[in-house]
């Protein structure tokens, strides 16, 4: 699933790292699915 930065919940930098556990809302992209709203479980 392809995620953008600006689909990332949250203030200041934004960024995911392996492993990070996630939830987050699937939207139909141009090019299949994507992830949008994306909250970081921390």
């Amino acid at each position: 699933v392809f995620v953008h930065f600006q689909s990332i919940v949250g203030d200041g930098y934004k960024s995911l790292e392996e492993n990070d556990k996630v939830e987050f809302s699937e939207t139909q992209g141009p090019k299949g699915l994507q992830a949008s709203e994306v909250k970081v479980m921390r």
